[in-house]
C-alpha cells in the first residue's frame, strides 16, 4: 500500500499514516486520540476526512474511535511560507515511509525466511498443526513453519508456528507468526516484517473461482479451505481491513463473509465490524454466515458441516 500526502485542505491537522480511499475521501491516525500500526501489520485508518461530504460542510474529518469532528477554519490561515514548508516536509515524512516499506517487502522476498522455517517442522510442530486441523499435506502446501525460539516484545521466548501469507498469485506479503505460548492474548499473532500495508491471505492461489469465503485470520482461511474444495477462502488480517485490501476481493461475484460471533457488536460509533465489511464489499454480492461460535473451532470440535453452513447464509 503507497503512503499518500494529506491534501491541503486539511493543511492544519496533525494526521500520521496518510491513505487515499478514494477520489474525495483519505484517512489515517487521529488528531485527537492517535493511532499506530497494529501489531498485525495493519495501519490505522480510523480518522476519515472527505472533500465532498453529505449536507453543507463539505471538507470534513471524524473519527471513528473518539467521534472527533473537525471542520476547516479561516480564523488564522497557514501563509503560503508555512504551507509551503509544511508540504515540503509531509512529502518527506511520507516517502521517508514509504522507502521503509518497500526495503522490508524486497527484504521479505529476497531472504524467503518461510522455506528455512518450514524445514524445522518435527513431530511435535506437526502434533500442533493436527489438532489445528492441518495434515502434513496442507503444511508443506502452505510452506508452515516451526519458530523454536520466537522472542516476543523483547520480553519473553516461546516456540511459535510461521505462516507466509499467500497473495492470489501465489506472492507471500508477509510471514505471520502464531505464538503457541503467549502471556495475553494480543501477544498471539505477530508480523515479521513492517511492510507498510495489510494483506488478505488466499488459501488456495491454484483455484480458480468467482466465489469466495472470507473469515478472520490465516488460520481460520486455511481449515477451513480443507472443508471446501471449490471455492477460494481468504483471510482478514483483522476484522476491520482496510478498505484497499478489500478491493483484492474485486473480482468475485458472490461472497460468503463467516466473521467471529463479536464482529456484530457495535462499535462507538454505532457501526459493526460486520456491517463496515457488507458496506465495503457492497451487499448485493454478500451472504452472512452465522455461527455461534469461531468458524474453526466449529469446523474441529463440533465436525461442522461448512458446506451445509453456506447454504443456509443469509
Amino acid at each position: 500500500m503507497r503512503f499518500d500526502t494529506l491534501p491541503p485542505e486539511f493543511s492544519g491537522l496533525k494526521v500520521n499514516y496518510v491513505q487515499k480511499v478514494s477520489s474525495r475521501e483519505w484517512s489515517g491516525s487521529c488528531p485527537q486520540c492517535g493511532g499506530e500500526p497494529h501489531k498485525g501489520g495493519d495501519l490505522p485508518d480510523r480518522f476519515r476526512m472527505w472533500t465532498n461530504a453529505n449536507g453543507k460542510n463539505k471538507i470534513m474529518g471524524w473519527c471513528r474511535r473518539c467521534s472527533y469532528v473537525w471542520f476547516p477554519t479561516h480564523d488564522s490561515p497557514m501563509s503560503k511560507e508555512e504551507f509551503e514548508a509544511w508540504r515540503k516536509q509531509q512529502i518527506e515524512v511520507e516517502t521517508r515511509k514509504k522507502l521503509e516499506a518497500e526495503r522490508a517487502l524486497k527484504f521479505l522476498q529476497s531472504e524467503k525466511i518461510w522455506e528455512q522455517y518450514h524445514s524445522e517442522l518435527n513431530n511435535w510442530a506437526f502434533e500442533v498443526l493436527e489438532s489445528w486441523g492441518i495434515t502434513k499435506h496442507m503444511a508443506a502446501f502452505w510452506r508452515l513453519g516451526l519458530i523454536k525460539d520466537y522472542i516476543v516484545n523483547n520480553e519473553y521466548h516461546s516456540p511459535a508456528i510461521s505462516i507466509p501469507v499467500w497473495g492470489p498469485n501465489k506472492d507471500v506479503r508477509n510471514v505471520k507468526v502464531r505464538v503457541l505460548n503467549p502471556r495475553t492474548g494480543s501477544d498471539r499473532y505477530r508480523a515479521l516484517y513492517k511492510t507498510g500495508f495489510d494483506s488478505l491471505f488466499f488459501s488456495r492461489w491454484d483455484l480458480q473461482s468467482d466465489t469466495c469465503l472470507v473469515v478472520e485470520g490465516e488460520k481460520k482461511a486455511m481449515v477451513s479451505s480443507i472443508h471446501v474444495k471449490d471455492i477460494q477462502v481468504v483471510g482478514t488480517p483483522s476484522v476491520t481491513p482496510s478498505p484497499s485490501a478489500l478491493k483484492e476481493l474485486e473480482p468475485f461475484k458472490k461472497i460468503y463473509l463467516c466473521l467471529d460471533p463479536d464482529s456484530k457488536n457495535k462499535s462507538k460509533n454505532g457501526t459493526s465490524p460486520l456491517r463496515r465489511m457488507v458496506d465495503i464489499l457492497g451487499k448485493e454480492r454478500v451472504k452472512i454466515v452465522n455461527l455461534p461460535e469461531k468458524v474453526d473451532d466449529m469446523l474441529i470440535k463440533y465436525k461442522l458441516n461448512l458446506g451445509d453452513a453456506l447454504l443456509y447464509s443469509r
